[in-house]
This record gives C-alpha cells, structure tokens and sequence, in this order.
C-alpha cells in the first residue's frame, strides 16, 4: 500500500503520541519537553544551514494543525471533531532530508524568535544591494 507523506506523517505521529504523553506524566514537566523538542529541532536546523553553504537551501514551512490524522468523513457520517486548541506543523528540509516538530500555539512566538536567531547567525552569503543612481534630467 502507498501512502502519501501526510498519511505517513499522521500515522507515525499516532503511533507515537501515547509513547510522548506517558513520558510526559512520568519523568519531564510539559515546559521542559517543549523546550527540548524545540532545542533538537533548532540544533538538527543548524545542521541544515551548515550543510547548506556548500550547496543547496533550506526550506522552512509553518502550517496550521488540527491534531487530525484521519480523513474527512463521506456525506451522511459525524464529522470530526473541531479541536479547542490548533497546533502548528513546523516542516525543513535540505535535499531529500526532512525534519518535522508540532508546536503548540502559544509557544509559537518563543519558536519564532529562537527561529530568526538562528537565521540571523547562519546567514552570512547575503550581498549588501547597491543603490542605482538615479539619473536626474539636464536642465536647459
């Protein structure tokens, strides 16, 4: 059977989901998993860039996650369920290799300032633009 990426994605993330939330209860408060999720997600994103001088680029994308891994429902049955709180799919890549994190809402911001750090430290082949002159007609 082939599956698509989101199929894949959706159903690794099912499988692991109940493995998360029980280390969760056990060992690590929920602040301090986020921040190490976060922490290995940045570290392997610098790995990205830092492949990526020599050749290649990165790509970044932030989507909008209901938590859903099932598909929409035929006519005629209950639909899903609508989620009291959205999650965000954060998604990089540098050649064939992917890495995938979900973030909750309101650690969007902390994700996206350590984000533009992290661009910040690691872009270094941008040009400064050169301003044209702009001609200024003769006066007669």
């Amino acid at each position: 059977m082939i599956l698509s990426h989101k199929q894949e994605f959706a159903a690794a993330f099912t499988n692991l989901l109940p493995r998360l939330t029980s280390r969760l209860t056990s060992t690590v408060s929920a602040g301090d998993y986020i921040r190490r999720v976060l922490a290995f997600f940045l570290a392997e994103l610098t790995k990205f860039f830092d492949k990526s001088r020599l050749s290649g680029a990165v790509s970044l994308t932030i989507k909008r996650f209901n938590g859903h891994n099932k598909p929409v429902p035929r006519k005629g049955r209950p639909p899903l369920p609508t989620p009291t709180e959205y999650l965000c799919l954060v998604r990089a890549s540098l050649r064939n290799k992917k890495i995938t994190t979900i973030i909750h809402s309101k650690d969007v911001n902390k994700f996206q300032q350590a984000y533009w750090n992290l661009l910040k430290t690691n872009i270094s082949g941008l040009k400064k633009l050169k301003k044209a002159k702009s001609a200024k007609p003769k006066v007669h």
